[in-house]
């Protein structure tokens, strides 16, 4: 939305590093934009469809998110008997915001479609926001009291610093990101293949 403003103060090239699928057919304002652009990279083949679909002869060029695969390989798994599992478990591992969009619930669904198998934990990293505010969310409280059969076998972290992460990782057997949206890129599963741990996902935008 600077675009319309930044071309009114310059005649310097305008490009658009696109992180989330906020230039679509959907928003009324999209080719306005476009129109105040020379380029726009966005960060996976699916939305650059989506900004093509609204201006099919803006010039794109994918560029891709990425990791830093040095502060995933120098990180230590967490013991499991610290965080409640054996090593005899088979951890799977959600991390994420906690919100509806992600597939969080369907999750917790599948594990009670799994109740006779015992050895099955889950892991679900995150909290419903970007930081650890401790703040009231009627959507988390739903999938603890879903989970409250199966309380001995999945652990909610609530929020993690980042630098954490890659050891909570490298504990479990299987990454689920599940998003029910079309993710523009979904940086999760990077960091999940940065472990060495393989993932279930979603065929799902950028995913």
């Amino acid at each position: 939305a600077f675009a319309p403003i930044l071309r009114r103060l310059t005649k310097s090239r305008i490009i658009t590093h696109l992180h989330t699928d906020t230039i679509n057919p959907e928003e009324t304002l999209a080719k306005e934009w476009l129109e105040n652009m020379d380029e726009v990279w966005p960060i996976s083949e699916y939305i650059k469809k989506r900004v093509l679909s609204v201006k099919n002869d803006i010039g794109t060029e994918v560029v891709m998110n990425g990791v830093n695969l040095s502060h995933f390989d120098s990180v230590f798994a967490i013991e499991r008997g610290k965080i409640g599992f054996s090593t005899n478990d088979f951890v799977l591992v959600y991390f994420g915001r906690i919100i509806p969009e992600k597939g969080v619930e369907e999750v917790i669904q599948s594990m009670l479609k799994l109740m006779s198998c015992e050895h099955i934990k889950l892991l679900v990293i995150g909290s419903s926001f970007y930081d650890d505010t401790d703040r009231v969310d009627p959507f988390v409280e739903k999938i603890r009291s879903m989970s409250h059969p199966l309380k001995d076998r999945i652990l909610f972290t609530g929020y993690v610093p980042y630098s954490q992460i890659p050891a909570y990782l490298k504990t479990c057997d299987v990454a689920i990101l599940p998003s029910l949206c079309e993710e523009a890129f979904g940086l999760s599963m990077l960091e999940a293949m940065a472990c060495g741990i393989p993932v279930i996902s979603t065929n799902a935008g950028g995913i």
